[in-house]
């Protein structure tokens, strides 16, 4: 969780780098603690930040494994994240059918 937070932060303060490398940490070291969960909110988290990056394909790589592995309330938040990542790539009707399947989470 500390390196998802540090991600988040630089993520937001501009430094898309840090963020990069703190998230990617953050994914392997869930993934290894077998934290599933965890690390499929990674994953969402470094889809933003690679999306920011302009890497809109491996954005929507990460976006689409986080919604596979997540249930619940958890999944449906990460549905409404993978809708914006497709909406800012131009994919608008992609975009309102996955923003759609989240409202019903």
């Amino acid at each position: 969780m500390a390196y998802r937070a540090l991600g988040l932060a630089a993520g937001e303060l501009g430094d898309l780098e840090t963020g990069l490398t703190a998230l990617r940490q953050a994914v392997r070291v869930a993934s290894v603690a077998g934290l599933e969960d965890a690390a499929a909110q990674a994953r969402m988290s470094r889809a933003f930040v690679l999306l920011s990056q302009g890497k809109t394909s491996a954005a929507l790589r990460d976006a689409s494994a986080s919604v596979m592995s997540l249930r619940g309330l958890d999944r449906a938040r990460a549905l409404a994240q993978q809708g914006v990542i497709l909406l800012r790539a131009g994919r608008l009707d992609e975009a309102l059918a996955v923003f759609a399947t989240a409202l019903s989470g």
